[in-house]
């Protein structure tokens, strides 16, 4: 009898500890799950995060690139509005330092009437992209809902955005133009300058893309060759027409 009574109570006790087993078993891999499905999720909007944010860089390339096309670039005296005014005359102004004779480091005296200050007026205009100005590039602020926050300002703080400056500079290209004229070769470069600090998935950005630097070329069309340098061969033959040359991601500038 006693010895029955011991038995049930070793019975019952065992089946205490493969409950509490079980549902510790329970508990872990619930976590697990859990850890798994916000890690995925996490990545995910990462990922989308990120080719956003490409989006967003070239979109500043592509934008100029059509304003270009549609309306020119630039004639002797004045940067005009309409693409048959501007392909009536070359750019007069010049991307490079004329008193020293190399390509400018600053862009202290960057105008409309420059190939590169007309394509910059592309994007830093009152009526263009960016806030800035030829000479001192401005950024424009993309805004991107992400997950259940579809916020874009919160007590007066904008959320959820990144800054983009592009920035259009002159190549210099001795061994095609020893005389550094305007070639209608450019580097537009892009980077991410500030974004949202309290938001995870835009933290860390500006450091992970870093600067893309795209070359490219672009056709300022003349009605005579003593009047500037011709279009380059392969870039295009109508006014503002431009092709893409190379891609590379370079550090950032300090």
């Amino acid at each position: 009898m006693i010895a029955g009574r011991s038995y049930r109570r070793q019975r019952g006790a065992v089946l205490v500890v493969v409950m509490v087993v079980m549902v510790m078993i329970g508990l872990i891999a619930t976590t697990l799950v859990e850890n798994f499905t916000t890690s995925e999720a996490r990545d995910v909007e990462a990922s989308l995060m990120e080719s956003r944010v490409k989006w967003a860089m070239l979109g500043h390339l592509n934008y100029i690139r059509a304003r270009a096309r549609t309306e020119g670039l630039c004639a002797t005296a004045t940067k005009n509005t309409t693409l048959v005014a501007n392909q009536l005359n070359y750019c007069g102004g010049a991307d490079f330092n004329s008193a020293s004779g190399v390509l400018s480091k600053t862009r202290a005296g960057l105008t409309t009437i420059s190939m590169v200050g007309s394509m910059q007026d592309y994007l830093d205009n009152p009526d263009e992209l960016q806030d800035g100005t030829i000479v001192t590039p401005g950024t424009m602020r993309w805004r991107f809902p992400t997950g259940t926050d579809p916020r874009v300002a919160v007590a007066g703080t904008d959320r959820n955005f990144i800054d983009i400056r592009a920035l259009v500079r002159p190549r210099d290209n001795d061994a095609l133009n020893a005389n550094i004229v305007n070639d209608g070769l450019m580097t537009i470069e892009i980077e991410v300058v500030a974004s949202d600090p309290q938001t995870p998935v835009f933290q860390g950005i500006r450091e992970r893309f870093q600067r893309l630097s795209i070359g490219f070329c672009v056709v300022d069309q003349q009605t005579a060759a003593t009047a500037g340098i011709l279009p380059l061969s392969g870039c295009g033959a109508a006014e503002g027409q431009s092709r893409i040359q190379f891609v590379r991601r370079d550090a950032l500038l300090p």
